[in-house]
């Protein structure tokens, strides 16, 4: 967890390797979520030489005192998330500092990222102690919206992110999500997100028919904070086999539970009807 002292700047230090773009085309930032579901707020930073350090300017104006701490790089015109953890608010002078060693490798074919980090928490003390933990391996999940950049042919990705920059227009329902969510609608992180969100039915559609061939029809609805799921299905399901639907779908049982009150049974024809129920809101 990163302490922050109230009304007082701070320095986020973080050492990151970067193969395959130049210095001054890595911008690397800190988004503290708050707890509260308020607005989120950016920190820009500089990138020198494999040295990350992003000044923190007054929190005191962040909703809650609580909530998550992220850490985007941004390569290449692609965004990275190869860190994030806990964020507090608190009135004692600390000193926050976090350093890592970030692993990002750059290449014509999908890159990856590994990542090794130490976290130091401030004790409570006149002369504050670190107490450091051993760096921990660490599985990146990045965001969705750069899992649907991946699945763009190499090719194409770069033509994608030049509609996307200079062509493409969010619509109304979209651009009001965006605006509640992010400060600078124009960049292109935030303009590829609300690109994802608006093509997002579309591109789960096409997914599920890919990966679940055997899926004759499905449909869900949802009856307040509760999603039944009906498949029909050529072939005999599992549990897991929904999850791993209901996930293709955009509700990963991670963030929002389920499958829960799983059923099954042979229709007529040999085909199956599956059935479950999952949350309608992430928890995650």
């Amino acid at each position: 967890m990163l302490k922050f002292y109230k009304n007082k700047s701070q320095t986020f230090k973080c050492r990151v390797e970067v193969q395959g773009a130049d210095s001054p085309k890595v911008i690397p930032r800190l988004i503290l979520i708050s707890q509260s579901g308020g607005p989120r707020v950016f920190f820009e930073g500089k990138y020198n030489d494999g040295q990350c350090e992003i000044n923190i300017a007054s929190t005191s104006n962040i909703s809650s005192n609580k909530g998550d701490v992220v850490l985007e790089i941004i390569a290449n015109n692609t965004v990275f998330t190869p860190w994030k953890s806990k964020y507090e608010i608190v009135m004692e002078q600390v000193v926050v500092e976090s350093v890592g060693d970030v692993e990002l490798v750059s290449s014509d074919s999908t890159p990856s990222l590994s990542l090794s980090f130490i976290e130091e928490d401030i004790l409570e003390d006149t002369k504050p102690k670190m107490q450091k933990q051993k760096p921990k391996k660490k599985t990146i999940k990045e965001n969705k919206h750069i899992e649907f950049l991946k699945r763009v042919s190499t090719s194409k990705r770069k033509k994608l992110l030049e509609h996307i920059q200079y062509s493409y227009k969010p619509n109304k329902q979209v651009l009001k999500w965006g605006r509640k969510q992010f400060k600078d609608v124009n960049s292109l992180d935030v303009k590829l997100r609300m690109f994802y969100e608006q093509n997002k039915s579309k591109t789960i559609k096409e997914d599920i028919k890919s990966k679940f061939p055997e899926v004759e029809e499905w449909d869900r609805n949802k009856v307040g904070s509760t999603i039944n799921w009906k498949i029909v299905s050529k072939k005999k399901w599992n549990s897991k086999k929904a999850a791993q639907f209901q996930t293709q779908a955009g509700y990963d049982p991670m963030g929002y539970g389920g499958p829960d009150e799983y059923k099954e049974k042979k229709n007529i024809d040999g085909t199956f009807t599956i059935s479950w129920s999952s949350g309608a809101n992430s928890w995650s």
